[in-house]
This record gives C-alpha cells, sequence and structure tokens, in this order.
C-alpha cells in the first residue's frame, strides 16, 4: 500500500510505477517520542549551574595571573637584591625569603624543606639609562618582559 499525497509525487517527480509497493511517507519525525519524554516542567540543579545562574565556583572562573619576573614570589613586591630557590627556581627577594627560611623552614611555595643554602643569589644585568629598574639580557641586550623566558645558571646564579 502507497500513502504518497499527489503534491509529494509532483515534488519529487516520482510515478506510481517506480515507487516500491511497501513505502510509507509521514509527516512526523523519527525519535521525537525520546526527545519529548526527556522535556521537563523544571530545570534541574545541574542544569541551572552551568547553562544559567546559579552558583559557579570561584576558583574555576578566577584565571591565575602570572606574576611579573621581578617581584618577589613571597611579597609580591618588586626586589631589591634577588635570589632564586635552587629546588623550585622561584625569585625571591633575600630580606623578605631570608627570616622566612630562619623561622618555618619550607619554601612558601612547594612547602618542601628548605635551607639557606639553597638559596643563590640572582645576578640581573640593570638596563642603563633607565631609571624605573628594567632588566636586560646580558647577551642581546634586549629588555625582559613579563613573557620573556629566563634562564638561570644554576651554580653561579647568572643570567
Amino acid at each position: 500500500m502507497l500513502n504518497l499525497s499527489s503534491s509529494l509525487r509532483e515534488r519529487y517527480n516520482h510515478s506510481s510505477s517506480r515507487l516500491p509497493k511497501n513505502l510509507h511517507i509521514f509527516s512526523h519525525k523519527m525519535g521525537a517520542k525520546k526527545s519529548a519524554a526527556k522535556d521537563r516542567g523544571y530545570v534541574t540543579a545541574t542544569e541551572w549551574k552551568l547553562d544559567g545562574g546559579g552558583k559557579k565556583n570561584a576558583s574555576v572562573n578566577a584565571p591565575l595571573k602570572k606574576l611579573p619576573f621581578n617581584c618577589c614570589a613571597l611579597s609580591f613586591l618588586p626586589f631589591e637584591t634577588p635570589v632564586f630557590d635552587v629546588n623550585s627556581g622561584a625569585i625571591y627577594d633575600l630580606e623578605n625569603i631570608f627570616p622566612y627560611a630562619l623561622k618555618h623552614k619550607q619554601d612558601p611555595i612547594t612547602g618542601r624543606n628548605m635551607q639557606i643554602k639553597d638559596l643563590k643569589e640572582l645576578k640581573l644585568k640593570k638596563s642603563e639609562g633607565n631609571k624605573d629598574f628594567t632588566y636586560e639580557c646580558p647577551i642581546l641586550g634586549s629588555e625582559f618582559t613579563d613573557s620573556t623566558k629566563i634562564c638561570v645558571v644554576k651554580r653561579s646564579g647568572t643570567v
């Protein structure tokens, strides 16, 4: 039996002799029953949290900002006499990290044991002519920025 309207035959240019006898064309979509069964008259807590409104975790949404290279990792202030931890590679100001290391005997970033002998002086070259304490590469002479990758010789502390 063929359930095909005359307008559909004309639209698709099918003649009744070419179509199979068991072809049925219906106007409803397949799978409509499944999607209708999932429609709810309410919004779940997960949908509310992810899609619209609701409490969001502050730690997930807050991007981590990178500390500028010329700031102490303990006080977040620009350093006067930079030193670095040999184990973690973090840069500190000597005036801030020395009392902290004597009192707590651990690295403030990683929490590992830290001794005074783990700190080495960082030898940076200051830019000439600038009064605002900028540092430059001793080989290239280019000024360091926050996105510059800096390599330090572990034994001597030179950049």
